[in-house]
This record gives structure tokens, sequence and C-alpha cells, in this order.
């Protein structure tokens, strides 16, 4: 099983993980025997600014236009406005290819298989089968926080709790947002004594990313095929570029926000007008 962090040291040693190159990816997927038309999607696409945003930091050599090892293109940043003009064939700032949107398709994808995961591997080593064992898909508004404060402590919470959370509104045959949470509870009591089952279920968000993506395998974990399910969905609807980014900032999607600078929180400013008070005789 996979050693605790400490909460107190979490966000230090968080800081401090190896970026995941393309190339990185590419071996990772042949190690594991992921479709080879999986592996020949991603190309060399991810930009120095992607790059920076998960930890790389390059030396630029005066006199060359050095490239890293994987040897990706030189490509010219633009500063977008925010509306689009209507004489401007430029896509305005936010569209689908915008990091943040990325991330919150990286997002989307990670909390559509951490419920998966967890319901396959309570199924599969619960001594106590009589029940059937569901869960949902969790409510979207989960998803769209971004935040850097908000994204660490999820790395940190157990992966029970996290499913555990309510879950989406769509379900309308089912109105109880606590589903989860009642499934995931029922099973902790029956299988309090299944030290295998419940050694998973405590598991960090942040450890099963890495199980998820292949960097880590764990003793009892059952092999779980979600990651080359998600990707094979998101390569068959986007083209070779988005598709390289995306998996890029997956694989690298503790990093992104392990280095994300967070926002100074706002100091009220004194907008007390001053008043000139005069004594009227």
């Amino acid at each position: 099983m996979i050693n605790s962090v400490l909460a107190d040291d979490m966000t230090t040693a968080l800081s401090l993980r190896k970026p995941c190159s393309l190339d990185d990816i590419r071996n990772i997927l042949r190690k594991n025997k992921i479709s080879e038309n999986i592996v020949e999607k991603i190309k060399d696409c991810a930009s120095s600014l992607d790059r920076q945003n998960v930890g790389y930091f390059e030396v630029k050599v005066k006199g060359t236009r050095q490239r890293n090892r994987e040897k990706m293109p030189v490509i010219k940043e633009l500063k977008l406005i925010g509306r689009k003009r209507k004489e401007d064939n430029i896509e305005g700032k936010h569209n689908r290819n915008d990091t943040d949107n990325i991330i919150k398709k990286c997002k989307v994808v990670l909390f559509k298989y951490v419920v998966l995961y967890v319901l396959e591997i309570v199924n599969r080593l619960r001594t106590n089968k009589e029940e059937n064992f569901e869960l949902l898909k969790l409510s979207y508004e989960y998803i769209d926080k971004l935040k850097k404060k908000n994204e660490q402590d999820l790395f940190k919470r157990a992966i029970k709790d996290l499913v555990s959370l309510e879950t989406s509104s769509k379900y309308s045959s089912n109105k109880d947002k606590d589903f989860n949470k009642k499934n995931i509870n029922k099973i902790l009591i029956l299988e309090k004594d299944n030290k295998a089952l419940i050694d998973l279920l405590n598991m960090s968000f942040g450890d099963w990313i890495d199980v998820f993506t292949l960097k880590t395998n764990i003793e009892n974990s059952t092999e779980f095929k979600g990651i080359e399910e998600a990707l094979k969905n998101i390569s068959d609807k986007n083209d070779d570029e988005y598709f390289s980014r995306f998996i890029f900032y997956l694989f690298n999607y503790q990093n992104y926000f392990n280095n994300k600078k967070g926002r100074k929180p706002k100091t009220k400013k004194n907008n007390k007008k001053k008043l000139n008070l005069k004594i009227i005789d």
C-alpha cells in the first residue's frame, strides 16, 4: 500500500513532484500496453507556457533557438482580448482550448473515473454481496471550482470521502443528494474487517490520480482499465493538438495546481468618505 504523507508535509511534498514530459507519458502508456493508436496521437504541441504551468523552467541560451529534448515547436503566444470583435478572426480568450477549460475537462474525467474505480473495487473485494452496491455521478459544482487551495485539499482527501460528496442533480429518479454517502457508510460498517478494501478506500485522491495515470502500482488494487477508456473517448472526439495538451495536463494535473499562484485575499479598502464638519452658529 502507498505510504501516506503527513498532512503538514503534503504541500511541500507535492510541490517537489517531477513534471511528466510527453515522452514520459508515451513511455508510461507503452509500458502498460495502452493501444498504440492512442500513443501515436500524442503530438509535440504543448507550448512553453504549458510546460511552465506544470513546473518546467527552461533556460534560454543566447544566440540559439534551443528547444527541449522533446523538440517541441516554438509557439507564438498571442494576447487575446476577452470579447471577440466583429472584424477579428482570432478566437476570444475563453474557448475550449483555453488552459482553464482543458484543466476542467481533466477534472471531469478524474471525478468520473474515481467513482467508477470505487464502485469496481467495492464490488470486487467486498465479502457481503447480497445487496447491490451503487454509486452516482458527483455534482458538477465540485468540478467547477478550480482554485489552488480547493484542489490541494482534494488531493489530500480520502477517495471514500470524495465519492461521498453530493450527487448530481441530473438524476431525476433519485433526489437524495447523499445517496453515495449513505452507501459508502454502509460498506464501511459491513466491511470494517476487510483490510484490503478499507485501505484502498482510505487512499488519498492525489495518490489515486497517480494510480489512474499508471505512474504507481499498489497492492490489492483491481486492474482498472479506466485510463485507456478515457483517453480513447477524448482522442476520438478531438483533434491531435487538443488531445495532446489534454493528456499533458492530465498527467501533470497536480503539478499544475501546485505551481499555480494562489490569489491573495482581498483587503477591504476604506471607502468611507471624509466628512467636513462645520459648526453652524
